[in-house]
């Protein structure tokens, strides 16, 4: 089985974000949740490794995540791309790309 991201970001321009991402990793939405609190966690444990206090990286992170879910701070537009040995390649700019 060859292994490919199924999620990648990237600082864009102007410091936005870039999310490049495989849907068809998982057949159930609901399972981006769980990769989404692996992330959580390995960053929990990587701030914590540089001696910050784990429950307060948590605590942080969980409390901006719900924030700006709850009211976001930017538009999300969709590209269209696929994955290749050199990274992910956009093909169509989404509403709102150039």
């Amino acid at each position: 089985m060859s292994q490919a991201p199924i999620l990648a970001l990237y600082r864009g321009p102007n410091d936005g974000l870039v999310c490049a991402l495989h849907l068809s990793a998982f057949n159930e939405p609901g399972v981006w949740g769980i990769a989404l609190a692996d992330v959580v966690q390995h960053l929990v444990k990587a701030y914590a490794q540089r001696g910050m206090d784990a429950e307060t990286v948590r605590y942080e992170i969980v409390r901006v995540l719900d924030a700006e879910l709850s009211r976001p701070t930017d538009q999300v537009y969709m590209t269209d791309g696929e994955w290749t040995p050199e990274g992910f390649v956009p093909y169509r700019a989404g509403k709102g790309e150039a």
